[in-house]
């Protein structure tokens, strides 16, 4: 058996997740910016379908919309643009990966496939306590008063003696989570942030500033976040969309 076929089967015993089986006869979907050594790393499998895999591979932020994105891989090519994920083709459709240097976050998205999940929510957020020292909870604007969102960590406190942190505009999750995770890399360096200092270390070209909150009864450092211009919500020029990131919400 070759080594990175073994590879795959323990992640997925790690995982608790069925192995199907990538052969490298079959295609993927891959985006040209993997080539290039961006981060994150995101993978997700739909079901398989004809000579493809389900695997669609992208890097950053946000997966792209248009029609030429993806561009169709042979698996055995994957290699030369990507070695460090092939370990993770083994898992089967349903599930997600994303990765950047050492980190590493795998699971099971019901949405792929259609399914309701019913998950044991206690268990999952002792475990991501236990594997990684945080996770973070995610409340759609439309959930909520259809204005602000409530995404936020947990664990920061507790594990890296630094206050857990929200965004509340009404964007992309996957955004949010990605923000939360640079800056969580940071702290892990021993940064300490603080309200009321701007950071330009953690979006590019564009400035970030925090301000103390309350979130369910706990102080909580909210990211707040510039608008296209580049204006934070503290500026008078900001876009109104924006400032409503200093709105006091009750979550």
């Amino acid at each position: 058996m070759e080594k990175y076929i073994k590879e795959q089967i323990r992640l997925c015993e790690k995982y608790k997740a069925e192995y199907v089986e990538s052969p490298d006869n079959l295609k993927l979907g891959i985006s040209q910016n993997v080539k290039n050594g961006k981060t994150p790393i995101n993978g997700l499998r739909m079901p398989l379908e004809g000579d493809t895999t389900g695997w669609y591979i992208w890097a950053g932020e946000e997966m792209g919309l248009e029609p030429d994105f993806f561009i169709p891989l042979h698996v055995q090519h994957i290699d030369g643009w990507a070695p460090e994920v092939k370990k993770y083709l083994g898992l089967p459709p349903g599930w997600r990966f994303l990765i950047a240097g050492d980190y590493e976050d795998v699971w099971y998205d019901p949405n792929l496939l259609g399914e309701d999940l019913d998950i044991d929510e206690d268990a999952w957020e002792k475990q991501m306590l236990q594997e990684y020292g945080w996770y973070t909870h995610s409340i759609l604007a439309e959930d909520n008063d259809h204005i602000h969102a409530n995404y936020h960590t947990h664990g920061l406190a507790e594990t890296y003696s630094h206050r857990d942190l929200q965004i509340v505009l009404n964007m992309d999750p996957e955004v949010a989570q990605d923000i939360f995770y640079t800056i969580v890399e940071e702290i892990k360096r021993g940064e300490k942030f603080e309200q009321g200092i701007e950071y330009n270390n953690i979006i590019e070209g564009y400035p970030i500033i925090m301000k103390s909150f309350k979130e369910m009864n706990r102080e909580v450092l909210r990211i707040l976040l510039p608008d296209e211009r580049g204006f934070l919500p503290t500026h008078p020029d900001c876009s109104e969309d924006y400032k409503t990131q200093l709105d006091n919400i009750e979550n």
